[in-house]
């Protein structure tokens, strides 16, 4: 269905927008874009960012996250459905009076409470099914915060929200398109936000723009966090980057803005895209690499799911005596290995969802034990 020439995506609330949802999905993913850095248009970057790249002007708009999953041969031959959402804020990178006014405690609270939080959404909140967040740009950092956000918040008053710790239980993949994980060289960030005598025009960044600045001289921290944050609980990084330089609308030559160091630093595994900082995100079709890279993370996401669940599937906690419980509980903390390795916590988050333990409860396979034995 179509509005106005362009594909209709379904309007949920001011901050999400879902691209498809089918019934009984594999795993649940969240779209995030960057803010504004040339003189690109920002006013629908939550659906442009993602259009369907094509060599025809006159070709028809076409969103790949509404569209190519259902026809992917090689996700539906393993019955893999996906639902897609994408999350929108301003992008620009201007304050004026109608623009640019949010900053990232205001973007995290919508994200929050318009995501998470909202039974209209409902994401990151079905057993057994996978969230995926996926980032351009910016959008990559912004997930990182997003992240530390929602888990102080859900460490801090998970009480008052209930979402948060299933969604993060759900959290399995991070894929970033060109994120710079590594500091931007100055002089891109001066031809990305020109400020200065030099300028010809003054311009009034709004905070966006000022974070940006601050995480580029952080990001390693930042970075070395959510890499840390992503091992203990069993998530799993990729990413692909551009090849190409970019054209940045200012009559200057064309520059790299993200290096393959840069995007790939943490990453298990990443792809180079023969395309512009824009377009790395913008496959033609389902064959383009900068979609198979992608589409590949998000069988592999899906498959280890399958296998953790049906390897969990044989305790049926209200029929298996409390012994038998144990039994089964010791034995995979054995197979597993010490309580910091991944598999065993993501094993506790069944535990979690199985007998309504508090998340704040499974501090530790000892508690766990601890806990289950008093029952």
């Amino acid at each position: 269905m179509e509005h106005n020439g362009e594909p209709r995506v379904r309007k949920i609330n001011d901050n999400v927008y879902e691209f498809c949802n089918p019934d009984n999905p594999s795993v649940e993913i969240i779209f995030v874009h960057g803010i504004q850095m040339g003189n690109e248009d920002v006013s629908k970057p939550h659906l442009s960012t993602w259009k369907v790249k094509s060599e025809k002007a006159d070709a028809p708009t076409e969103y790949w996250p509404q569209t190519f999953f259902a026809k992917d041969e090689h996700l539906t031959s393993k019955n893999i459905s996906v639902r897609a959402l994408t999350a929108c804020y301003d992008a620009a990178k201007d304050r004026t009076d109608n623009r640019g006014r949010l900053d990232i405690y205001n973007i995290a609270e919508n994200f929050v409470n318009s995501m998470i939080g909202s039974d209209r959404v409902c994401v990151g909140q079905r057993a057994g099914v996978p969230v995926i967040m996926v980032g351009h740009s910016f959008g990559g950092l912004l997930i990182m915060e997003l992240v530390d956000h929602i888990s102080k918040k859900a460490r801090q008053n998970g009480s008052a929200y209930k979402n948060l710790p299933k969604f993060l239980n759900n959290l399995k993949g991070f894929f970033f398109y060109s994120t710079p994980h590594l500091a931007l060289q100055d002089a891109v960030v001066q031809r990305l936000f020109p400020s200065g005598d030099n300028v010809p025009v003054v311009r009034t960044y709004n905070a966006l723009t000022t974070l940006f600045k601050q995480l580029n001289k952080d990001v390693a921290r930042l970075h070395e966090g959510m890499t840390k944050y992503a091992a203990n609980h069993g998530i799993e990084v990729s990413g692909a980057f551009e090849s190409n330089e970019t054209d940045l609308g200012d009559n200057l030559e064309p520059i790299k803005i993200v290096t393959e160091a840069s995007a790939g630093c943490g990453a298990g595994t990443l792809s180079a895209i023969r395309e512009d900082h824009f377009n790395v995100c913008r496959p033609t079709d389902v064959q383009s690499s900068n979609y198979q890279a992608l589409a590949d993370f998000v069988v592999r996401i899906v498959n280890r799911e399958k296998e953790e669940h049906s390897d969990a599937a044989g305790l049926d906690l209200p029929e298996v005596g409390k012994k038998v419980f144990l039994f089964h509980l010791e034995a995979r903390r054995e197979n597993y290995g010490s309580e910091n390795q991944s598999p065993n916590w993501r094993f506790l988050a069944y535990l979690d969802h199985q007998v309504n333990l508090s998340t704040s409860a499974l501090a530790s396979p000892t508690t766990a034990l601890s806990i289950v034995a008093a029952v």
